[in-house]
């Protein structure tokens, strides 16, 4: 590929109206995803505590690693913007 090539990128033929569902903001559905995600990390984080010096140890710890690791993409979103409706709620998270 050269320098002057332009890539051609693929665009998925969505209708605006299905769009427009899919990106509307909402604090409702942004802190139910956020709260089942603490949930989830803190059971995890929790089972991990308890496995130590267990042979549990190791896939509870990666389970946990797994969901952890996902946190730093909520926190750039809501650099963004995005999960919230409301700005104050971003701002809460980020």
């Amino acid at each position: 590929m050269k320098a002057t090539d332009k890539p051609r990128w693929y665009k998925c033929d969505v209708p605006k109206n299905e769009l427009k569902q899919l990106i509307q903001k909402s604090d409702a559905a942004g802190l139910l995803h956020t709260l089942l995600y603490l949930a989830l990390l803190i059971s995890l984080g929790t089972v991990a505590y308890f496995s130590l010096g267990t042979p549990w140890m190791i896939p509870a710890f990666f389970a946990y690693g797994t969901v952890y690791c996902f946190w730093n993409h909520m926190m750039h979103e809501t650099f963004h913007g995005t999960p919230f409706k409301n700005k104050r709620l971003n701002g809460f998270w980020c």
